[in-house]
């Protein structure tokens, strides 16, 4: 709960609505404050030794052997089962009528409350077993899925192009609500620096592999010389892609900002890039924050040809797509957008933008899906 910008939102809304929201989570430290307050709900945060342990094996042995993920099952059952149950006590103690569950993983909540008369919603961030490698876990998470999902009461998720996929895998007949991840607008940009000698490219997040970094990175060579690329999250390519701008100026790397800065931050750039790779089919359905985050910020778009991110930026006219396998098209679509007369015209579009994607409208969505369970 310190990074995921759609729970803060939906239980911020929720909470503002009238209703008693608490967050139950694990702790991602033992260190961590086991309740806090925000403006509109509390965070419970369930803090288990088993559980830090269990993800430091099951991570360990991700890629391992046989015997290596024989040892993952055993740490499964001895580990992650107990506190699970905890999880399931409190999540009871809270006498909450409503189970949010969170993606697949926080499902079993949901299960759990349902056999006692609970109302769940069902909000799938992702295609959550596309995540996963090819092999056991994603077919066995697939069927978990396919089992549980329709005892949901109310099913939301990101986008259209996921809430179809759903659909269809699961043969799904009640409405899917979709709420896209629009922050709030009311951070307004400054006015349009297309005048201004030096442009800045903005990608903001986390610095993983799927990503395309690495030949956003490569296409950086390619940039007019009056385009810098400022890189700012953190993640395990850090090192990677620090190596393959060695020696080149036009590259800067920042570190992560709180999470209720990162929109005003962005505000400092030109052009929001999202270099993502289709490498499964939840990448290639993606709807990403930043994309509404860079809109928000008034940043003309440069975007991976996919689905839901060619349709956004294209439709409102905010920017250009490429093919991120190709880093010398992604330099020529960011150098196109950066020209002076196109720069200008694109802003000027995401200006519009800005008005139609803000949390503002996208609350209501939240409040229609819900409104339909007991009390």
């Amino acid at each position: 709960m310190l990074h995921d910008s759609r729970v803060d939102r939906h239980a911020n809304a929720l909470g503002m609505a009238g209703h008693e929201v608490f967050v139950i989570c694990f702790a991602s430290a033992l260190n961590q404050d086991k309740r806090e307050r925000r403006e509109h709900y509390s965070i419970l945060r369930f803090h288990s030794r088993r559980t830090l342990v269990a993800r430091k094996v099951l991570h360990a042995h991700s890629n391992g052997t046989l015997s290596s993920k024989i040892r993952q099952a055993i740490v499964v059952v001895s580990l992650i089962v107990p506190a699970r149950l905890a999880l399931y006590a409190r999540a009871l103690r809270t006498g909450a009528h409503v189970c949010y569950c969170n993606d697949l993983d926080t499902l079993d909540v949901g299960i759990m409350m349902k056999l006692i008369g609970k109302s769940v919603v069902y909000d799938s961030h992702e295609l959550y077993s596309e995540m996963m490698p090819v092999g056991p876990r994603r077919r066995l998470s697939a069927l978990f899925e396919r089992m549980f999902i329709n005892i949901a009461d109310v099913l939301i998720t990101v986008n259209p192009f996921i809430a179809s996929e759903l659909r269809r895998r699961y043969n799904i007949k009640k409405r899917i609500h979709v709420v896209l991840n629009c922050p709030d607008a009311q951070i307004r940009p400054p006015s349009s620096q297309a005048q201004l000698k030096r442009v800045t490219v903005l990608y903001h997040g986390g610095l993983d592999a799927d990503r395309g970094l690495e030949n956003l990175v490569r296409a950086s060579r390619n940039f007019y010389d009056n385009i810098r690329l400022v890189i700012r999250g953190e993640g395990k390519l850090e090192s990677q892609l620090k190596q393959l701008a060695f020696g080149r100026s036009n590259v800067i790397f920042e570190k992560t900002v709180p999470m209720n800065e990162v929109v005003q931050a962005a505000t400092e750039a030109d052009i929001g890039v999202i270099p993502y790779l289709a490498t499964n089919l939840n990448q290639y359905y993606c709807s990403p924050n930043k994309l509404f985050e860079y809109i928000q910020a008034g940043l003309v778009v440069v975007t991976s040809n996919l689905p839901f991110l060619r349709q956004t930026v294209m439709e409102n006219r905010i920017g250009q797509v490429f093919d991120p396998q190709d880093p010398t098209d992604i330099a020529r679509k960011i150098n196109f957008v950066s020209e002076k007369t196109n720069l200008s015209n694109f802003k000027r579009n995401v200006k519009h933008a800005r008005q139609r994607y803000t949390w503002e409208e996208e609350k209501e969505k939240l409040y229609v899906a819900c409104r339909s369970l007991k009390s």
